[in-house]
């Protein structure tokens, strides 16, 4: 990967963290290792987020959503599989 690649995906990350904080003020969305935007919130909002939008692809990545045992509710927007 070029750096160029690196810094337009950092970029891009960014931009869409900054766009869905003002789309859903209920929610923090964090970039993580310049690679993904993990989602914060309560549980229910964060439930109620990935259950609408698990699977939508933005761009080179994608909702993903999961219920763990654990951890409780995990979303996080991931570069998609090719």
């Amino acid at each position: 990967m070029k750096l160029s690649n690196i810094l337009l995906t950092e970029g891009y990350l960014d931009s869409l963290a900054d766009k869905l904080s003002k789309k859903f003020p209920h929610l923090q969305f964090y970039v993580k290792f310049g690679e993904r935007i993990d989602v914060k919130g309560s549980q229910q909002h964060l439930l109620d987020f990935g259950d609408k939008y698990h699977g939508q692809v933005l761009g080179d990545y994608e909702v993903f959503h999961t219920d763990d045992d654990d951890q409780g509710e995990i979303v996080r927007i991931v570069r998609k599989d090719r």
